[in-house]
C-alpha cells in the first residue's frame, strides 16, 4: 500500500508540474512533459528506491497469465497486449464520445472555437495531459513487467526517443501529407 501512495504522490507532483508549465507558462505540451520528466528524476529514484529495480521474483501480469492459463511467455505477452489494447481502446472510444471528451477533441482542433463555446481550454488541456500521462504510465508498467526490471535511465532514454519521433512526424510527415 505504501508503494501505491508513493506512486500516487509522484504522479500528482508530475501532473502539477506539467500542468503549470503548459497552461500557465505557455510551454508546448511535449516540451513541458520532457522538462517534467527530467525535473522529477529524483522523485522516480525515491519511489523506486534505487536506479534499477528487479522484478524477477515478483508476480507480474505475465507470470499470472502463464500460471493460470498455461500459456508460454510469448503467448502470455500476446494475450495481455491484445486484452489491454481492446480494453483501453474501448474506454478511450467511449470517453471521447462523451461531452467532456468532445470538448477535449475540439480543443485540439480549434481552441478559439471551443473557448467561444464557454469551455475552459486550460481544463481540457490538463485533462488531456492527465489521460496521456496515465496511458504512458500503464504502458511503462507493462514493459517493465515484461522485461523483468525497471530502470530510471531507460525511462528517460525512451521518452527522448518518443519526443524525437513525434518531432519527425510533426515536421516531416504531416506537412507532406497536407500538400
Amino acid at each position: 500500500m505504501a508503494g501505491f501512495w508513493c506512486g500516487d504522490a509522484g504522479w500528482y507532483a508530475g501532473w502539477r508540474c506539467d500542468r503549470t508549465l503548459h497552461t500557465k507558462l505557455k510551454i508546448p505540451a511535449l516540451l513541458a512533459g520532457i522538462l517534467t520528466m527530467i525535473a522529477l528524476y529524483s522523485v522516480n529514484l525515491r519511489v523506486m528506491g534505487k536506479a534499477n529495480l528487479s522484478l524477477l521474483r515478483v508476480d507480474t501480469v505475465f507470470s499470472i497469465m502463464r500460471d493460470i492459463g498455461g500459456f508460454s511467455n510469448a503467448q502470455a505477452v500476446l494475450c495481455v497486449g491484445i486484452v489491454s489494447s481492446l480494453l483501453i481502446g474501448g474506454l478511450i472510444y467511449w470517453f471521447f464520445g462523451t461531452e467532456i471528451g468532445a470538448a477535449i477533441r475540439a480543443t485540439g482542433f480549434n481552441p478559439q472555437m471551443i473557448r467561444a463555446q464557454g469551455v475552459d481550454t486550460n481544463f481540457t488541456i490538463i485533462l488531456g495531459l492527465l489521460i496521456s500521462n496515465a496511458l504512458v504510465a500503464l504502458s511503462g508498467a507493462l514493459v517493465a513487467q515484461n522485461n523483468g526490471f525497471a530502470d530510471v535511465a531507460w525511462v528517460q532514454a525512451r521518452s527522448l526517443s518518443v519526443w524525437l519521433q513525434s518531432l519527425s512526424v510533426r515536421y516531416c510527415l504531416v506537412p507532406a501529407a497536407l500538400k
